[in-house]
């Protein structure tokens, strides 16, 4: 065990109380200091305001207190109509944009639908062509087949 002077012991602080109940003995008071801490007193992370009488309150506390009932308790019936009047906007201005976004959304589908139409359009115009061109090329092929029965056929007879 390790050891800090030459009699006491090194022991953690919560096994400190329990040891000196084991060590007290009903003998006269030991020269040395307590080992035990005092407790600390129990605090809480805010400051409680006190109950009673404006007095008792700081100066910013009543401050902070006021431009909040200010903030969210306006009074007067102008400020209630003004409220009203900021809340009506807003709505005005949420159904517009909503509004806005609904017709982007629509003219996007529009466009995405005429650009597979236009797609599907030219997709048709090209097998077309190519049908075209196919059927061209056996036409001339038999043209040219003809011409060659024709050539021979009037060679044979001179």
């Amino acid at each position: 065990m390790k050891t800090e002077g030459p009699l006491e012991p090194a022991l953690p602080a919560r096994n400190l109380s329990s040891l000196l109940l084991l060590t007290a003995t009903p003998q006269a008071p030991s020269h040395r200091p307590s080992l035990q801490r005092p407790t600390p007193k129990p605090s809480s992370p805010f400051k409680m305001a006190k109950l009673t009488g404006s007095s008792n309150y700081k100066a910013s506390e009543v401050s902070r207190l006021l431009v909040l009932v200010s903030k969210h308790l306006p009074l007067g019936k102008d400020e209630w109509e003004r409220l009203e009047n900021e809340r009506k906007a807003e709505t005005r201005r949420m159904e517009e944009e909503q509004r806005r976004r609904d017709e982007l959304a629509t003219r996007e589908a529009r466009y995405l639908t005429e650009k597979a139409e236009a797609e599907e359009r030219r997709m048709q115009q090209k097998l077309e062509s190519e049908e075209r061109a196919r059927r061209d090329k056996e036409e001339a092929r038999a043209r040219s087949q003809e011409l060659v029965l024709l050539i021979s056929a009037l060679t044979k007879k001179t």
